[in-house]
């Protein structure tokens, strides 16, 4: 047997160029040279480092090169931020089997034969040509090839056999070419060339001279070649001359080991004789059809020969054989290649389609996968398959209908008329919604919300529906406000039974999904930026309604925290201020700050007062501080001590259900009230005068506890409607205040040092921190010119002094204090909605609930989620006029189907802005009048173009049948 190196071939594969986007960019490194020029000018030179800089790319050549594969290397820049896309890796990966797709074309084998000619001797080739041209006799050839080397020969006698030169293949072997000579790739030796090409003359004659017909160097044998082309006549010689049936291979690629004979090989040319004869073979011989491991009924249903398939079938093997490594059966293949036929005729052979392959898929799970509509109307209607089978990762067909967009509309829609649950979560809490929406699926995205998804549905990760939704599909937010524009119904007095106009307001919107609360739906709106929708007369009247059931629960709490505050307060007072601790210093208090004033006014005026002196007051003063703290003053403090520790205890238990029921402890410690109600309630005990010995840190600590008292009831007032707008607006001024205070922190502390050095004899700036909080309080407006600039007993100051002192005025108090004051505070309106609703924690015990829930809760029953109004009536007071006017003419817009101009208005503001970002509505004009017909237009046009390709492919399904 002779064997050939493959040395200096050719690659002609062809080459794929990837070409970088406008968002890629290019790395580039600065050499040594260019490294040794920017130190070697030093700061001297920065003008021309900086031309040099700009210039760089112009200094090179312009050509960048990337790597053989056509890849360009990314600028590597921190790190990249983790995708919120769903991790399907598990249940999408491809089920077939690679290996099985490998074809052998002619044109293949010729350039190999000529490849293996140029390495040996490139001035050979043309004898190639001549023999596949037939322009060299066998007269001619048996003096050719005497002067060739065996090496030569050999290769001569695989051309010969390749192109059917029967006339040259005896002279080849009467000139003792190598019988088993191959080609170095798929060790196709004479033999198999001519069974590859139905060359039945030169095969009998190649088994005449002694061929093997089983030999196989590589990968394939005789057999198998004539099974490429479907070689009946060759198959058949090669089969009498004793080919073997049941020849096992073992094709290996990247994951698994499969094995192959000369049947599989059959089944995957689509050889349709060579089928039948190896099958009738194999019963002859006792053979087995079924395989070892990827049977070749696993093979006929994974590439769609139909045909092949009924042949294996209808020897009788199985249907419901499975694949050892994956589990598929041939159900699981035909369903992800599409083969609708394959699998009406598996199917009515016994194939059962509720059989889970490796990852818990059934054939259901990748018909969706790879948007076969025929097939899923298959599995379902005849297949009878569970729409809400889960895999191992708890996904249903749903989950793998809305990850493409090919077929997905209908195949989403076919399944949830069939049952499917639209809120099914898989393993990592997403939802066909949260799915649909990261793969921008707009289209199912309105289709699920349409059918009751929920989206405000939390993965574990937590991310809602409606935030990806927001960020990778905004129109499928036309769905929500078209929902909530049918929730208005108006009755006509001739339809309905009275004889007024009556309006339903449905809220089923809002409470079919309130496992944690009724308000969840539009506390996720607002926690996405989406202020907008509490502008809709629906979400109105729903908080109308919440608070009128929720506000004497919230004015008993408000009640109860400022009592709370109010013994704090007056526990403060009294234990730090009008009679405080004995200590070694004396404390400063009202007492003492009021006999200090008297003291130092009667001396200074001692004139005037001819009937007292300092000791008399000082008595006097005395005998005031022993009548206003008594004996009984300890008695009072630790009274009201033990009151304020109860009220802690009992706030500290509420605060803890409310951290347990939290479900991201982040989340909690994020909210500002949390954290000062909880200083609050730690700082009481911090501050008591009963167990230990006062401190001078206790003084200042129930300062701060006082104030965040105060402050923690002021964000406590701003929960209520009617002042919740003005506490907001302060929180929003503030926030700005402080991102406009930092921008601007440089130019104050410049000049508070500036104030330090050229007034360095004030006492307010000799210290750089009391000069910060000095210059603050002239940046306000309270400017002493005179008693800065021309203090009497100070000397004089330069010219200097006026210069800077004139440069502050100027920059800070008038230009940046009017700036400061010239913040526009915008969405008013929208901050007096924001009330936070959720006073109770779900960790309350059930019998407790059970008493609030009829009167707390708007729909105690699942069933009561109707409101009848009549928005007509003058003796109407359930709702505010401005909501019953708004929402009959949006009920009466939906009634005439006229869509309402509020949700094309509102949808179109989403588009283009940042997410979390405030949604400013977009006007009712001209432009958006011509951009929304434009809009319906672009919307017809798809329609259309939707019913021609379905149209098309129904066409295509008959030319296919017949």
């Amino acid at each position: 047997m002779a064997s050939f190196s493959k040395r200096n071939t050719n690659k002609r594969d062809s080459v794929e160029f990837q070409i970088p986007n406008e968002s890629e960019n290019i790395e580039a490194n600065i050499t040594g040279s260019e490294i040794n020029l920017l130190s070697a000018h030093g700061r001297t030179s920065l003008p021309f480092v900086i031309g040099w800089w700009k210039n760089y790319r112009k200094d090179e050549n312009n050509k960048v090169d990337c790597d053989d594969e056509g890849i360009y290397e990314c600028i590597k820049f921190n790190h990249a931020p983790p995708p919120d896309e769903i991790e399907m890796s598990t249940s999408v990966e491809s089920c077939t089997t690679p290996g099985y797709h490998l074809k052998i074309s002619r044109n293949t084998l010729k350039q190999r034969i000529f490849e293996l000619m140029k390495s040996i001797n490139a001035s050979n080739l043309h004898y190639l040509e001549d023999i596949e041209k037939g322009r060299m006799t066998a007269e001619d050839a048996k003096t050719i090839f005497d002067t060739f080397s065996n090496m030569e020969r050999n290769i001569a006698f695989l051309s010969a056999a390749f192109y059917g030169r029967l006339d040259l293949l005896k002279v080849l072997v009467e000139s003792k070419a190598d019988m088993q000579v191959s080609e170095p790739t798929e060790g196709f030796t004479p033999l198999h060339l001519s069974a590859f090409n139905d060359n039945l003359e030169c095969a009998s004659y190649l088994i005449t001279c002694g061929a093997d017909v089983n030999f196989s160097p590589e990968k394939y044998s005789a057999l198998e070649t004539a099974c490429f082309h479907n070689s009946f006549r060759v198959a058949k010689l090669l089969l009498d001359s004793g080919a073997k049936i049941n020849v096992i291979r073992e094709i290996e690629n990247n994951q698994h080991t499969y094995i192959s004979t000369p049947l599989h090989s059959a089944v995957k040319a689509n050889a349709i004789e060579c089928v039948q004869l190896l099958i009738s073979e194999a019963k002859t011989s006792n053979g087995n059809i079924d395989g070892e491991c990827y049977s070749p009924l696993h093979v006929a249903a994974e590439m769609g020969h139909l045909q092949c398939l009924k042949l294996i079938l209808e020897s009788g093997v199985d249907p419901n054989i499975i694949t050892p490594d994956t589990k598929n059966t041939a159900l699981h293949l035909a369903a992800e290649g599409g083969f609708n036929e394959c699998l009406l005729f598996l199917l009515s052979k016994g194939a059962k389609p509720d059989i889970k392959n490796s990852k818990g898929q059934i054939p259901l799970h990748l018909a969706a996968r790879v948007q076969s509509l025929e097939c899923v109307e298959i599995l379902l209607s005849i297949g009878h398959c569970n729409p809400n089978t889960l895999d191992n990762d708890k996904r249903t067909p749903l989950h793998s209908a809305v990850a493409k967009t090919l077929n997905s509309v209908e195949i989403t829609e076919l399944l949830i008329s069939k049952g499917g649950n639209v809120n099914q979560e898989d393993t990592y809490g997403y939802t066909p919604l949260h799915v649909a929406a990261i793969n921008e699926n707009t289209s199912c995205v309105t289709l699920l919300i349409n059918n009751g998804a929920n989206v405000v549905k939390k993965t574990k990760g937590g991310n809602t529906a409606l935030g990806i939704i927001v960020r990778k599909a905004p129109l499928g937010l036309t769905a929500l406000y078209k929902k909530l524009d049918t929730s208005l119904i108006v009755h006509d007095p001739e339809i309905s039974s009275g004889k007024e106009v009556l309006m339903k307001l449905d809220f089923r919107i809002f409470l079919q999904h309130c496992q944690k609360g009724e308000i969840d739906f539009l506390k996720t709106f607002l926690d996405e930026g989406q202020k907008e929708i509490l502008e809709h007369p629906l979400c109105q009247a729903f908080l109308h309604i919440k608070w009128e059931k929720i506000r004497k629960y919230f004015f008993a709490r408000f009640l109860f925290y400022s009592i709370f505050v109010l013994f704090i307060t007056i526990y403060v007072f009294v234990a730090f201020v009008i009679c405080p601790p004995e200590s070694n210093e004396e404390p400063y208090n009202t007492t003492n700050a009021m006999r200090d004033g008297v003291l130092q006014f009667v001396q200074k005026n001692e004139s005037s007062f001819p009937k007292y002196n300092t000791s008399q007051m000082q008595n006097k003063s005395s005998n005031y501080n022993i009548t206003v703290c008594g004996e009984n003053h300890e008695k009072v403090r630790d009274g009201l001590w033990s009151l304020v520790i109860i009220i802690t205890v009992m706030e500290a238990l509420r605060k803890s259900y409310a951290l347990i029921g939290c479900s991201k402890i982040k989340n909690y410690w994020c909210h500002l009230d949390n954290i000062i109600e909880w200083f609050v309630l730690i700082s009481n005990f911090a501050i008591s005068c009963v167990y230990i010995e006062p401190q001078k840190w206790q003084k200042e600590v129930a300062a701060f506890t006082v104030l965040f008292a105060w402050i923690n009831l002021l964000l406590l007032v701003g929960q209520t409607p009617l002042l919740g707008s003005y506490v907001a607006m302060y929180i929003k001024v503030q926030k700005q205040f402080g991102i406009i205070f930092v921008a601007y922190s440089c130019l104050l502390i410049g000049f508070t040092l500036s104030f330090c050095v050229i007034f360095d004899t004030r006492q307010n700036f000799q210290n750089v921190i009391i000069g910060f909080i000095q210059i603050i309080t002239f940046m306000i407006g309270a400017l002493d010119y005179k008693a800065l600039v021309f203090e009497e007993q100070l000397p004089k100051l330069g010219i200097a002094s006026h210069l800077i002192f004139f440069i502050f005025i100027l920059f800070v108090t008038i230009i940046m204090w009017n700036l400061l004051i010239g913040i526009a505070v915008r969405d008013i309106q929208a901050f007096s909605k924001l009330i936070e609703l959720s006073l109770f924690s779900s960790w309350l015990p059930k019998y407790i609930l059970a008493i609030l829930r009829h009167t707390a809760l708007i729909s105690p029953s699942g069933y009561r989620v109707v409101l009848q109004v009549k928005p007509l009536n003058q003796q109407e007071k359930r709702l505010p006029k401005d909501i019953l006017q708004h929402a009959y003419e949006i009920a009466k817009a939906g009634r005439r189907g006229v869509r309402s101009p509020s949700v094309t208005s509102r949808i179109l503001s989403f588009i283009g802005s940042k997410q979390n970002s405030r949604s400013q509505l977009i006007p009712d004009g001209s432009n958006n009048e011509s951009l929304r017909q434009e809009i319906a237009g672009n919307n017809l046009a798809i329609s259309r173009l939707t019913e021609e390709i379905r149209q098309l492919k129904m066409m295509l399904s008959d030319i296919k049948r017949h």
